[in-house]
């Protein structure tokens, strides 16, 4: 079925006074529709475009983007059914005119959401999984979901349906993923810097862990083999220094990588997702997983070395920037879909796609990328 073939509904004929976006899935998902947001706000330049996220992490990350009329923050997954209920109610009595629900987002709870919203327009994908298990016909607009497409190219697609206005210009990286940040930012991240080492440059960041929902940690490559890999590159380029970016969930194999590197790395910890961006900002490359912090590293505009296992890159990798993905050709690899299962191995290998990708792999694209010795982007 080809991209942008739409199941239910027309475009939506006029511009609505109202739109409210759920974005609940993530990070690196959130990041992956701010090209369709950019779309939006250029072909509905009066609509009043209001971001809701369930984490605090996206919520923060939108917070300062220029087509958004407002950005909200519910936790609506450590919510009681009560406190979910009082939401829902809030929210119809603002009389939304259209409700999107972005790529991905195959959950029986984003559909119900945006029926209960009582909007009388509510967009969103027919995925090849699942799909009317998770109620998707509850949705006024549907369109045709493929799993050899971007999200982001998913999410541009269902803007231009919505609208009736094509891209003028297609391709990865346009528009590009968008993470705004402020002065107060990037002060902080060379105050971080200058603390720590005295050096604000000549770092490369290492992400080495993923969200724990639905087991998707089991995606990333072993702590021991990014050992390997600073040991590898530290012979070539001993001038270089190494950041382990730690996240909520990955505290302790952070740690014990740094243990590993036995003080040739330093973990950053408990530090904002915009902080974080403008540290990244100053690396000379990033080492990551496939996590939502590769696509900070590519709104940021750093080279990137993105990990690859049993998710697909060409659904989630990087959207445009300089930026190599490594994976190993197995006939099983990708094998995860879009549907609200758990991660598991389907070849009973133990995930053996990512787990056992060799180090000489990585050292190599790292290697490709610090061979366009350029400065790190600035602005």
């Amino acid at each position: 079925m080809p991209l942008g073939t739409r199941i239910m509904g027309p475009a939506i004929p006029e511009e609505p006074g109202k739109t409210l976006i759920v974005l609940a899935s993530g990070l690196g998902d959130t990041l992956m529709f701010t090209p369709a947001l950019r779309l939006l706000r250029e072909t509905w330049p009066r609509t009043r475009l209001v971001a809701l996220t369930v984490r605090e992490t996206e919520r923060e990350a939108l917070e300062h983007h220029r087509d958004l009329d407002e950005v909200r923050f519910a936790p609506l997954l450590r919510l009681g059914v009560a406190e979910v209920v009082r939401q829902i109610l809030a929210l119809r009595r603002e009389k939304f005119d259209l409700v999107l629900l972005p790529c991905p987002g195959n959950r029986m709870h984003y559909n119900l959401l945006a029926w209960l919203s009582g909007a009388p327009h509510r967009a969103g994908f027919r995925y090849l999984q699942q799909s009317r298990l998770n109620l998707d016909f509850l949705n006024t607009q549907l369109l045709a979901h493929r799993d050899d497409v971007h999200n982001a190219e998913h999410n541009l697609a269902l803007v231009e349906l919505l609208t009736g206005r094509l891209r003028t210009k297609m391709g990865p990286g346009h528009p590009p993923l968008a993470l705004p940040t402020t002065p107060a930012d990037r002060d902080a991240a060379e105050k971080y810097l200058e603390a720590r080492d005295g050096a604000t440059e000549g770092w490369i960041g290492l992400h080495i862990s993923s969200s724990r929902i639905k087991q998707m940690h089991r995606k990333c490559w072993p702590v021991e083999r990014f050992a390997s890999l600073v040991k590898h590159l530290e012979k070539k380029y001993p001038g270089l220094r190494y950041f382990i970016f730690c996240g909520y969930d990955d505290a302790e194999d952070s740690r014990r990588l740094a243990a590993l590197l036995e003080g040739r790395a330093r973990v950053l910890e408990n530090l904002s997702v915009r902080v974080i961006a403008e540290v990244m900002r100053r690396c000379r490359a990033v080492v990551t997983n496939d996590s939502g912090l590769l696509h900070v590293a590519v709104a940021m505009k750093v080279p990137t070395v993105a990990l690859f296992g049993p998710t697909n890159p060409g659904r989630s990798g990087p959207w445009g920037g300089r930026a190599v993905v490594v994976r190993q050709p197995m006939s099983c690899s990708p094998c995860f879909y879009h549907t609200s299962s758990d991660l598991a191995c389907p070849a009973n290998l133990d995930f053996a796609c990512i787990r056992k990708l060799p180090v000489e792999w990585v050292v190599d694209a790292v290697e490709t990328i610090l061979r366009v010795d350029t400065p790190p982007p600035r602005g």
